[in-house]
């Protein structure tokens, strides 16, 4: 049986003559698609998909998270020594957008879970955080979930945090500023984006507050989800909410 290792040397080999044909690498995927893989047929099966989606969205963002403490130790080396330190502004950067990107991903990923466990049944092209919040909202405006959502949206934290993420997405990878106290970014990164000025957000606090905010987030979030059950099923007479 090939190994891993022996499978990637097929594809990296493999030259593409006819485009108009399947790859090797499109065939091997399919292999990968199990007998039991019912996407958009067993709502089970998706909510179990996403959830599981969920925790890998927030284990990535928290691997960059690690990434980061590890940047702002080599700051600190720099600060104490201009040699042996593998500080990297840019090593910086990058890492900041992908924490900031994977973390919201686990708030949109969440999002479909909700839009399947709430039966809201939006198109999944529309389902963000975001959109699910006012769904619920209209649709189901007492249960527990929507409480939470709308507890989230308030906290300026989050806020903030929404912002840094629009502001990477939307092409624009702000400066990262550092001193004798620290790296800092900017306090509000649609104002004056090439500028220099008005950075005194901590970039490792802030970090920090919104992958732990997030987190809790979540885990509230799937708290409500039985709290709704219950009270869903104590009105509808049966068990069974999805």
């Amino acid at each position: 049986m090939k190994d891993f290792a022996d499978i990637k040397k097929e594809i990296y080999s493999f030259e593409v003559k006819d485009p108009s044909k399947e790859s090797k690498y499109g065939k091997f995927l399919d292999t990968l698609v199990f007998k039991y893989d019912l996407r958009s047929k067993d709502k089970q099966w998706d909510l179990w998909y996403f959830s599981d989606n969920t925790e890998f969205c927030r284990d990535s963002a928290k691997h960059f998270l690690e990434k980061i403490k590890e940047q702002y130790g080599e700051y600190e080396k720099l600060l104490k020594s201009k040699k042996d330190h593998g500080f990297r502004f840019d090593e910086l950067r990058i890492l900041f957008g992908c924490f900031c990107f994977y973390l919201y991903a686990a708030l949109e990923s969440f999002a479909h879970e909700i839009n399947i466990f709430y039966e809201i049944d939006i198109d999944r092209e529309r389902v963000g955080i975001k959109e699910i919040a006012r769904e619920l909202r209209k649709r189901k405006r007492d249960c527990a979930l929507s409480n939470h959502l709308q507890t989230m949206f308030s906290d300026t934290d989050f806020e903030k945090f929404f912002e840094y993420r629009n502001t990477v997405m939307h092409g624009y990878v702000y400066p990262i500023s550092g001193n004798r106290e620290g790296l800092f970014l900017k306090d509000e990164p649609k104002i004056e984006m090439f500028s220099f000025k008005g950075m005194n957000t901590n970039l490792l606090d802030f970090c920090t507050i919104s992958y732990s905010k997030v987190c809790d987030f979540v885990c509230k979030g799937w708290r409500c989800f039985e709290i709704d059950e219950l009270t869903d099923s104590e009105r509808k007479g049966d068990g069974n909410f999805i």
